[in-house]
């Protein structure tokens, strides 16, 4: 009897880890910019290797390839291209790519869920536009804002790196983290959270306020 019932719940075991197996969420897929013009706009959906714009349904948005271009988010950009999860901006040896927020109002941010990252080469700009990192971690996501680019948040520009009531209060805004990294602020207003500057040994980061207001949450 002992035998028998020990078999039968191996085998129901064994169905059930098939059945986990088989139901796993499959990993969001990441949508990349591929197209080679200098200048594009966010809301096109063939500058994407999904074929569509960026979505709160996916992975990690990429701003990465080669050739110096611009990608405007603006007016016309639809409130539902304007969540995304994550975001990583750099560009090869080189090169610049540039992500600007122009003249999108300040109702309807862009809003990254968990991280976002500017690398070597890549640059952010911000007028009359609100960029908010919520920093939400969890998975292989730990929620920090992370820039060795360069950041400039101009005339009524906004960027609010924070964290949403269930978030890891460790999250924090880094500002050359690894290699080099900058974050001005020409009129507009800056909310970090955590901000540090030159976090690993030899980065270095620079934070210069010409005129806007900046506020520390943490």
């Amino acid at each position: 009897m002992t035998a028998r019932i020990f078999r039968r719940w191996a085998g129901v075991s064994a169905a059930l880890y098939i059945g986990i197996a088989l139901n796993a969420p499959e990993a969001a897929a990441v949508n990349s910019w591929t197209n080679q013009a200098v200048a594009g706009f966010w809301q096109e959906s063939n500058r994407w290797s999904l074929a569509v714009p960026p979505l709160s349904s996916q992975g990690t948005i990429f701003i990465t390839n080669g050739i110096t271009k611009t990608v405007t988010i603006n007016s016309s950009t639809p409130s539902i291209n304007r969540t995304i999860n994550d975001l990583t901006l750099n560009a090869p040896g080189g090169f610049t790519n540039t992500l600007q927020l122009t003249n999108a109002g300040t109702v309807t941010p862009l809003r990254i869920v968990k991280n976002f990252t500017i690398a070597n080469g890549g640059r952010l700009l911000i007028t009359n536009s609100v960029l908010s990192a919520d920093g939400i971690a969890g998975g292989s996501e730990d929620g920090n804002s992370y820039i060795d680019g360069s950041v400039t948040v101009l005339a009524d520009g906004s960027m609010t790196t924070t964290n949403t009531p269930d978030n890891n209060d460790g999250t924090l805004t880094a500002v050359g983290n690894t290699s080099s990294g900058s974050l001005t602020v020409q009129g507009g207003s800056l909310l970090p959270n955590q901000l540090y500057l030159g976090v690993e040994s030899g980065s270095q980061g620079t934070f210069t306020m010409s005129a806007g207001r900046p506020t520390l949450l943490d």
